[in-house]
């Protein structure tokens, strides 16, 4: 795993990640709404697109995951996708995340 620096709260966490080789910010991964007393977050990440397609995001999402889940004991993560973001679709699939529904309008603006 990559090297991280914890200095947010326990209720959200934001990790920087690295490429191995040049040291140089590629993007983030992060819990967020943690309900630490409830058990529960929302995860996420974003990926540079010229860094994307590489198995990045699978390996920082399951590195925040096991800490969620390890580390903090969490009961439930959860991921807001978009129905039309397959690479991200396909991820929490690999991690098993089960789809619970559809929020229409939910970031209408």
């Amino acid at each position: 795993m990559r090297n991280y620096i914890n200095c947010t709260p326990p209720y959200y966490r934001f990790w920087a990640v690295a490429n191995a080789e040049t040291g140089l910010c590629i993007g983030l991964v992060t819990y967020y709404e943690g309900h630490v007393r409830r058990k529960r977050v929302s995860v996420g990440y974003m990926i540079d697109p010229a860094c994307q397609r590489q198995g990045i995001a699978t390996e920082v999402v399951s590195a925040m995951l096991n800490v969620c889940f390890g580390e903090l004991g969490l009961h439930r993560a959860q991921a807001f996708t978009h129905p039309d973001n397959t690479a991200w679709v396909v991820l929490v699939k690999k991690r098993r995340f089960c789809r619970e529904g559809v929020l229409r309008d939910h970031l209408h603006a």
